[in-house]
């Protein structure tokens, strides 16, 4: 028997009892096979009676989109063969197998096809990126089969295409072919079918019969013993390259793999807890079988693992509040569990554990997210845990990162039930125990689970790691009591580097100690203790908010202990970062409903913030503003924020996160043009913290626009420590979640950094000026370019003052600078400006526009923008190929016509952080079908995808009556959102229903101010930067009446300074000449 590597497919088996062998339940057998599944991403059966063969093939990523087919399906780019039962697939951001790109993929399927009825079927393919459908009574030649019966061979989101009606005959089989291809973003395939009697659905695999290979492929046949018992259902895996197999075996402990190409393959089977692994490689070569027996003979090595415990979860009738896991619920009864440092052995396996000390004081938990163990040298072949999660829900579900010495990576899922609910699927129950709250009182039942994670056997396992809460229950902190390891022979020792921090003599309580990728916080005593395998290290030192790192290089050899103290001495310098806010998540008794994000906010009157500050233990913190209408948080969504530039140790931040949880990687650009990724995760804010943050502050209730409502949330502390603070960092990129919350709910309000001493600055100073005169309160933002950068963006240097002036300390370098008057009516001016360290840059008078009431997006081909912005797709991001937009003419008039349209409202036209605003949008369209018009936004930037979730406001515009006309359509925009508070602040979409066939046609676009929309008037002609002459080209001609207006000899028109002003100062100079003249001799690609 042969079982299924399609992705969530497995076989179960029951094992009997092998004599006096433990035995492991039949359930957890399965369990290691399904997880042992996911350790690839392979997702089809080695070889089965019925599916399509699937080839797969990685090709150049040089060939254009969409790729020509004789040059991808080659010989040479074809990288594996499997049966695919269905084909049904969506890969997300992924690829078919790890052996693929993510990117750049293909995949042929063959085989015939066979009609349940005598009708007429039509046949769909829905697909992200292209697909063609081949059905013929013939053989397809590959090489040339003819006009496909679907053509769907394009760079898109997910599409359906439908063929002709094609009519086929029952019991008969019909040859059918299916290609595919990836070029970037997400990636799905789908087949379906339809007739008179059969309702549209996917082609069952027993409708489908597969094709025999068209290359010399070749079988692995093998047969697992064991000294005693069964050998069914064990796990085998087969690697080649980067190519891994999972297989299990049949009741005879067979197995057989086919479809092979040439080349070297590894066997490797086990049985988990009881037999350690064993390996053989064999040559596949022209198409040959190779068969081999592996027997198990060598009892597996069970080795507890020397967990470093930093909390307590546990108590006792004599000390029932001794214990600091959520101390307000109540905690495990030491007489219920095993005794502290007793061997136990879960039932009905072979798996023992030291429990860990239950005595008053005691540690005996270690948060399980975000956690890392690090493992010696050993061939190890799986992880058993012990472990609960705090709550009452769902409890955790996340992955298993499992790193490999050789550089590669596997996921394994891992859940974990609440401790007063019933395991999970990947579970099973270890330990029933009794609750004691805090006064000593029973509080009933609670369980701790046993759970195992396989591990690859034929590589060599370097650590572990977890991820945080990817689960809905957002109150889950998964807690592990124990660890045990599974190999072949006993693992080299780990060495022990442990030590005790003093500053300034005395032990330093909350001090961090780092060494590799784990870290610990100091307690009173000031000690640390970390287990590492053999090998060389830096180990540092700090204490936040007070002193800079101190740093040793050390050996350590397996088992020893070595002893390394600390003293720290120097201060550091704390840097508290002026962030761009752009929201608003606080309210007050007095205005409950002035907040703009999510349904209820944070509030005001119980934050501890003094004259705009913040503490937590030693580090302090600027915070935004917190009285009505202020702003206070931003978005975590691709933020790039620059840094005054320093050798920088630690960054700290207080944040939380609206829905379930944020966890990305923030990216440091240092000086020499080396980056440094730094995980981070924000906890939902009705949450607990995770293991790497603290409550900041927990605030009783919480606002929504009636007033006080429950629960209790908070935000968060998290301390982020950079490994490479030798070097001297420029700047911070705040990646968004990939895979998160689709409202990018991560909310980021206060941001310090600590350097060793004082940061590099230059000086920026100016006057901003308006239509009268001198322009107080407006924003200075290094950084920050509002048609690039997104929105919270930038290093504030500065607000003007009454007389319209700045001067500030700015970060080294060349930024762009933007001048933000939000809400003003007027035009944000951005200019290019080099800062020098310890300079003084003068940018001189900036005069801002005025907007009027309104502001305009005319869409044609060019678009014109006047404060409106037409937000176009990435290039080749087939996730947003729906905004994708081509230029038309109808009845007269220009336009643009795509699915869906993305825009931009200007910062300083728009006042974001003040819930009252009040506008109108005026959308021009040609009517001309019969779909539904509809216009979605919400508070913050949706930006160009696919949506943010239940946080948006979808609003009709107007049925299309298909009158063949162009229309207006005024939708008054309030602040009566979802949940009473969406106004409109930053982007918006304008869109008819993914389903529709026709696309939608528009003009312009206008956002007003209030109620009242005026007439666009003419369309204005679009400038083109360094057409000076207004000849629509870019020559010398322009550029010698540019070297005229800026040495003076003529005074520009309104035209010429707009076209020739590419540095935005509001005026042409010399720099501005020299840049048209590179670009109209062809020295650079385009302008500015």
């Amino acid at each position: 028997m042969v079982v299924s590597r399609r992705e969530g497919s497995m076989t179960k088996s029951t094992r009997t009892s092998p004599g006096a062998r433990p035995t492991r339940l039949a359930f957890l057998l399965a369990l290691s096979s399904l997880l042992l599944l996911c350790l690839s991403l392979s997702a089809s059966p080695a070889h089965a009676q019925n599916g399509l063969l699937g080839l797969y093939y990685a090709y150049s990523p040089s060939l254009p989109s969409p790729p020509d087919r004789t040059k991808v399906f080659t010989d040479a780019n074809l990288v594996l063969l499997r049966v695919d039962q269905t084909v049904d697939f969506d890969f997300g951001t992924g690829s078919p197998d790890p052996s693929l790109p993510s990117d750049k993929f293909a995949i042929r399927w063959l085989g015939q096809v066979t009609a349940p009825v005598s009708e007429d079927f039509t046949f769909y393919t829905e697909s992200d990126d292209g697909s063609r459908l081949w059905i013929s009574p013939n053989p397809i030649d590959p090489a040339n089969p003819g006009t496909p019966a679907v053509d769907n061979w394009k760079d898109q989101g997910p599409t359906e295409v439908a063929s002709n009606p094609i009519t086929l005959t029952a019991g008969l089989k019909y040859y059918i072919m299916v290609e595919y291809y990836e070029n970037g973003g997400g990636a799905v395939v789908h087949v379906r079918w339809e007739s008179a009697s059969t309702p549209k659905d996917i082609i069952p695999a027993t409708a489908l019969t597969p094709a025999p290979s068209p290359v010399p492929t070749g079988t692995i046949n093998g047969t697992v013993t064991v000294a005693s018992g069964s050998a069914s259902g064990l796990p085998v895996v087969i690697t080649s390259g980067n190519r891994a197999y999972h297989l299990t075996t049949d009741a005879q402990g067979n197995f057989s793999l086919p479809l092979l190409l040439a080349g070297d393959y590894k066997i490797t089977t086990y049985e988990a807890g009881v037999y350690a692994p064993v390996s053989q490689t064999v040559t596949i070569a022209g198409g040959a079988t190779q068969t081999v027996t592996l027997a198990l003979t060598q009892p597996v090595v069970l080795t507890p693992y020397p967990l470093q415990y930093t909390s307590d979860w546990v108590n006792s009738t004599d000390a029932p509040a001794d214990y600091d896991v959520i101390p307000t619920d109540p905690a495990y009864d030491a007489s219920s569990l095993p005794a502290g440092g007793s061997q136990f052995k879960v039932p009905n396996t072979n798996v023992t554990f030291t429990f860990p000390p239950t005595s008053p004081g005691a540690k005996n938990v270690i948060p399980l997210a975000l956690s890392t163990f690090l493992f010696g040298k050993a061939s190890y072949s799986g992880l058993d845990i012990l472990a609960s999660s705090t709550g009452s829900g769902a409890g955790y579900q996340g992955n298993a990162l499992l790193t490999y010495t050789d550089g590669t990576t596997a996921t394994v899922p891992v859940s974990i039930a609440a401790h007063t609910q019933a395991p999970t699927a990947n579970e099973i129950q270890a330990i029933s125990a009794q609750l004691l709250d805090n006064t000593g009182t029973p509080a009933g039942n609670a369980y701790i689970f046993y759970q195992f994670i396989p591990v690859d056997a034929s590589k060599q396992l370097a650590s572990v790691s977890f991820s945080t809460q990817l689960g809905s229950d957002t109150t889950a902190s998964p807690e592990l009591w124990a660890l045990t390891t599974e190999s072949s022979q006993t693992p080299e020792a780990l060495a022990t580097v442990s030590g005790t921090v003093t500053a300034n003599g005395q032990p330093a309580s909350g001090a961090v100690v780092r060494i590799g990728p784990l870290s610990q916080t100091t307690g009173a005593n000031g000690n640390y203790s970390f287990v590492v395998p053999a090998g060389s290290y830096t180990i540092g030192a700090l204490l936040p908010g007070k002193f800079a790192p101190a740093l040793q290089d050390i050996t350590v050899t397996a088992g020893q202990t070595l002893s390394q103290p600390f003293s720290l001495g120097q201060p550091v310098v704390q840097v508290q970062y002026p962030l761009n806010y752009s929201q608003d998540w606080f309210s007050n008794a007095n205005s409950p409903q002035d907040y703009t994000f999510g349904d209820t906010a944070f509030p005001s009157e119980q934050a501890p913030i003094n004259n705009g500050t913040a503490t937590f233990g030693g580090i302090t913190f600027n915070m935004g503003s917190t009285a009505d209408g202020g702003q206070n948080m931003i978005f975590v969504n691709g933020q790039v924020l620059p840094v005054p530039e320093a050798n920088y140790d630690a960054i700290y931040f207080l944040e939380s996160c609206v829905s379930g949880s944020y966890t990305g990687t923030w990216t440091l650009n240092f000086t020499d043009g080396t980056t440094e990724s730094v995980p981070v995760q924000f906890t939902d804010w009705c949450g607990s913290a995770s293991g790497v943050e603290k409550d900041w502050f927990r605030f009783q209730g919480r606002y929504n626009a009636g007033g006080i409502t429950t629960p209790n949330c908070a935000i968060y502390y998290e301390p982020r420590f950079i490994q490479n603070f030798t070097k001297r960092l420029r700047s911070i990129t705040l990646n968004p979640d990939p895979g998160g919350y689709p409202t990018q709910s991560g909310g980021l309000f206060a941001l310090t950094l600590e350097a060793a001493s004082t940061p590099d600055t230059g000086t920026l100073k100016g006057v901003v000026k308006g239509p009268s005169g001198n322009l107080a309160g407006a924003s200075i933002v290094v950084g920050y370019d509002p048609t690039t950068t997104a929105q919270g963006s930038g290093y504030v240097a500065a607000v003007t003052g009454a007389d319209g002036s700045f001067s500030a300390s700015v970060p080294p370098g060349t930024y762009p600078v933007t001048v933000v008057s939000r809400g003003s009516g007027l035009q944000g001016a951005t200019q290019t400006v080099t800062v020098t360290t310890g300079q003084t840059t003068d940018l001189g008078t900036i005069t801002l526009q005025a907007y009027g009431n309104q502001v305009i997006s005319w869409l044609g081909a060019p678009d014109v923008n006047q404060g409106l912005r037409h937000l176009l797709p990435p290039a080749g991001d087939s996730a947003t190929a729906r905004f994708a937009s081509t230029a038309t003419t109808v009845a007269g008039e220009p336009g643009l016509q795509a699915n869906a349209f993305a825009f931009d409202v200007d910062d300083n036209f728009m006042y974001r952080g003040q819930p009252t605003t009040n506008a109108t949008i005026r959308v021009h369209y040609y009517d001309e079908g019969t779909d539904t018009i509809s216009l979605v936004y919400n508070s913050s930037d949706l930006t160009i995808g696919n949506g943010n979730g239940k946080y948006e406001v979808s609003v009709p515009i107007v049925d299309k009556t298909d009158t063949k006309t162009w229309k207006d359509a005024d939708v008054s925009i309030t602040d009566a959102g979802f949940y009473g508070v969406q106004p409109l602040e930053a982007d918006f979409r304008v869109e008819v229903p993914s389903t529709s066939t026709t696309p939608l046609t528009l003009g312009y676009v206008i956002v007003a101010q209030g109620s009242s929309v005026s007439s666009p008037g003419t369309r204005p002609t679009p400038v083109v930067l360094g057409d000076l002459n207004g000849d629509g080209q870019v020559s010398v001609a322009d550029v010698t009446i540019a070297l005229q207006i800026a040495v003076g000899l003529k005074t520009p028109t309104p035209a010429q300074l707009q076209a020739g002003d590419l540095n935005h100062e509001g005026k042409i100079t010399i720099a501005d000449v020299t840049r048209i003249l590179r670009y109209a001799v062809g020295l650079i690609p385009s302008l500015p």
